[in-house]
């Protein structure tokens, strides 16, 4: 009898729980786009730092208030740097980033077609 009283007080606490938590369902897809500031190898949804966290909950209510993903993109990638996205966007700042690796890969060829001559 004590068994089956704690098996519902346990389903009843656990739908009270699920109800109250009212989180958008592309939620969890955001928070992995965002690197945490203070790990930096992680992102917020790894991460148990208080600005992760905070970061986390600015967007569940964004979510909920219905920002779009790219409006969170631009609100967060403003008040943090763009240095927290892990897909930066190419821009002036970021072109070095993006374009780096094929201007070292043509020179590379380059010197290795003029030492084959």
């Amino acid at each position: 009898m004590k068994l089956l009283f704690i098996i519902i007080v346990n389903i009843l606490a656990s739908l009270v729980a699920h109800s109250e938590d009212e989180t958008p369902p592309e939620y969890y897809s955001v928070v992995h786009n965002f690197r945490c500031l203070v790990c930096q190898n992680q992102s917020i949804a790894e991460s148990d730092a208080p600005l992760a966290v905070q970061m986390r909950n600015e967007i569940k209510v964004m979510l909920q208030q219905g920002a779009s993903q790219s409006e969170i993109k631009t609100k967060l990638s403003n008040q943090f740097g763009e240095y927290i996205l892990y897909d930066p966007v190419i821009s002036k700042h970021t072109m070095v980033l993006w374009f780096s690796p094929l201007l070292i890969l043509l020179i590379s060829i380059y010197f290795l077609l003029r030492k084959k001559r």
